[in-house]
């Protein structure tokens, strides 16, 4: 799906960008061309050092932070420790969340391309089953480096069944952690080392960037990508599959397909996403890419980002409960479908009048990602 968009994504912003009217139109090419063309670069520079560098940073913090504390452990944990250490993924989740949806450093260099993947292994792979692997790992005689071979098993998918297991409580968790030597203690460690080294390469390739907001169309080229695909998986993803909406699991409800089922943290991903888009998009105390689009022609158009929006937001908030309660497999809130229709709309108007100009179809789009 990513490569597919990715091949039409210039023509994505020279339609956003020019879908309004105004300074800028659309000449059949695929090139905006300006009656007046403006710098914009400080808008882009602003929108790396406010969100890529500063979430970038606030992911390793929390990372860190993290490890810290599990390091600290030296006779067996009480619940309080187990509880601070949950506390403290909720954070680094959310920071995740917030890197992995405005994440555009892989089309800037060949080395950034894989640490989505090895950071977070949802929705990867039709066969993987990151606990029961986790649960291999614990129960083998080799050392624990060895036995958590497997790059999933040192992600934050591995890391929250490592502290959440399988929606149990505080007080099986805490005795878990302290059996066999505490040696689920020691799977944290490994997890939380690799995860460490990754979240410290993401922040340093933003700290020393310098090409991003040089080239402005390269720039909104990269950033239409990540909202185009961040919104269809967060309206397919994480909220279609687990509600029996989306055409791969029509009708069939379940819960566990949520993103964070485990930790019952999924709408707390959920608003984390939405947040990550606002910072993109939305009104803020710096200049964002939702400024630049708006001074170059688009300022009807990001209104109506920001419309839906703060709608999607507005029904999350409305909640009342962990959507990992509102979804069951013989009903869903009538609220989910609101939310999924409402991020429909928000991903239509990412790439407005994108398909039609090109002559594609919705299945590029709507492609199954397995």
């Amino acid at each position: 799906m990513i490569k597919k968009i990715a091949k039409v994504s210039v023509l994505a912003v020279a339609l956003l960008l020019s879908g309004c009217g105004g300074d800028n139109a659309y000449n059949g090419t695929g090139v905006i061309s300006p009656k007046t063309a403006p710098s914009k670069g400080n808008a882009l520079a602003s929108l790396e050092e406010n969100v890529f560098i500063k979430d970038s940073e606030s992911l390793l913090s929390s990372v860190t932070t993290l490890k810290t504390q599990v390091e600290s452990f030296d006779t067996d944990l009480t619940q309080s420790d187990v509880k601070q250490m949950q506390n403290t993924f909720r954070e680094l989740m959310e920071a995740w969340k917030s890197v992995q949806n405005t994440y555009v450093a892989a089309d800037y260099d060949n080395a950034m391309i894989d640490i989505p993947q090895l950071f977070d292994f949802y929705h990867t792979g039709k066969k993987l089953d990151v606990p029961a692997d986790i649960d291999q790992a614990l129960a083998s005689s080799s050392s624990i480096e060895d036995a958590l071979f497997k790059s999933s098993s040192k992600s934050i998918t591995a890391l929250e069944y490592l502290l959440f297991g399988y929606s149990q409580s505080v007080a099986e968790m805490t005795e878990l952690m302290n059996i066999d030597k505490r040696r689920r203690i020691s799977a944290l460690e490994v997890v939380l080392a690799n995860l460490k080294g990754l979240s410290a390469k993401i922040a340093d390739f933003y700290k020393n960037d310098i090409q991003f907001s040089s080239n402005e169309e390269d720039a909104a080229n990269s950033i239409v990508n990540v909202l185009i695909d961040s919104s269809f998986k967060l309206k397919e993803w994480r909220i279609g599959e687990s509600a029996g909406i989306s055409i791969k699991f029509k009708d069939d409800p379940d819960p566990e397909r949520l993103e964070y089922f485990k930790s019952v943290l999924s709408t707390e991903a959920i608003e984390s996403i939405l947040e990550a888009h606002q910072s993109v998009m939305g009104k803020q105390s710096y200049a964002n890419f939702g400024t630049f689009a708006s001074q170059n022609g688009a300022a009807v158009v990001v209104k109506k980002i920001l419309e839906k929006l703060d709608e999607a937001e507005s029904i999350v908030q409305s909640f009342g409960k962990p959507i990992e309660e509102l979804i069951t497999t013989t009903s869903v809130d009538p609220k989910i479908n609101t939310l999924y229709t409402t991020i429909k709309v928000l991903q239509d108007l990412y790439f407005e009048s994108l398909i039609q100009a090109l002559d594609l179809t919705a299945e590029i789009i709507e492609a199954d990602g397995d």
